[in-house]
């Protein structure tokens, strides 16, 4: 079992891995379903994938 935080984003219109994937994962994986993205995210929304980013790994170094 890994319980590192792990930080997942997932494109709601991608069709290579559907986001209904993302359901049933584990407590610590924090899932970000993004509305107007595919697969791409990084690339289709990239200021929006940052800020994200950014978010998650202030609250995970906060958390300790």
């Amino acid at each position: 079992n890994v319980a590192t935080p792990i930080l997942i984003l997932w494109g709601a219109k991608d069709q290579i891995l559907p986001a209904s994937h993302s359901r049933d994962l584990p407590d610590h994986v924090q899932t970000h379903v993004m509305d107007d993205c595919g697969h791409m995210t990084h690339m289709e929304a990239a200021g929006e994938v940052n800020r994200i980013i950014d978010q998650f790994i202030r609250e995970t170094d906060a958390a300790g």
